[in-house]
């Protein structure tokens, strides 16, 4: 069941996860188990809550949490570090997303990704290669540089735009604008579509 938590934040409602909601791999081993999360989400609709988006963080994993929050979600924003073993994670999704396709006779749309981490080095240049190679023509790609400001920020329980660091985070908050906009605009082009 979902309840509504009130974060003190202007922007937003959050709904935060709760230790126990790994016990729900248990139940959810049933594809039927795995709708759940899309059909609490219509009901919260529903009841009233009037989002413009409903964004679902899940953790990197492909567990069957995650397939719940791909199915309900049926849009994917994919963030990874900019390193090897990310790169190799990103195969094994692809490969889940297309088996919950298959499985579900839905289409999940890629509509960003975000190269988390990055840095001037050989390492990430080829993680990024290998990012262009495999979506530049699916969904638009951010480079978000290896930065403290936002560990910083979240340390101190504040997001980027209201965390005040020695260092400049200005390219930290003009990234995460344009990653805003750019995906306003795109489901502004869905439901234009649709």
């Amino acid at each position: 069941m979902i309840e509504r938590s009130e974060y003190d934040h202007l922007n937003f409602d959050l709904i935060p996860s709760q230790k126990d909601v790994g016990l729900a791999r248990d139940w959810m081993d049933d594809s039927s188990a795995r709708l759940s999360l899309k059909v609490a989400l219509e009901e919260l609709v529903e009841d009233g809550y009037d989002y413009d988006f409903i964004l679902i963080d899940c953790p990197p994993d492909l567990s069957v949490l995650t397939d719940a929050a791909f199915i309900a979600a049926q849009n994917v924003f994919l963030a990874a570090q900019t390193q090897a073993t990310p790169r190799d994670a990103l195969d094994d999704l692809w490969d889940q997303l297309g088996s919950i396709e298959d499985n579900q006779q839905i289409e999940i749309a890629i509509v960003g990704l975000l190269a988390n981490m990055y840095q001037d080095d050989g390492q990430s240049q080829k993680f990024l290669n290998a990012f262009d190679e495999s979506f530049a023509s699916i969904a638009p790609i951010f480079k978000l540089p290896m930065r403290v400001a936002i560990q910083r920020a979240w340390d101190n329980g504040q997001d980027i735009f209201e965390w005040e660091d020695p260092n400049d985070q200005q390219v930290e908050r003009d990234l995460f604008v344009e990653i805003a906009e750019t995906m306003e605009r795109a489901f502004d082009k869905t439901q234009v579509e649709a």
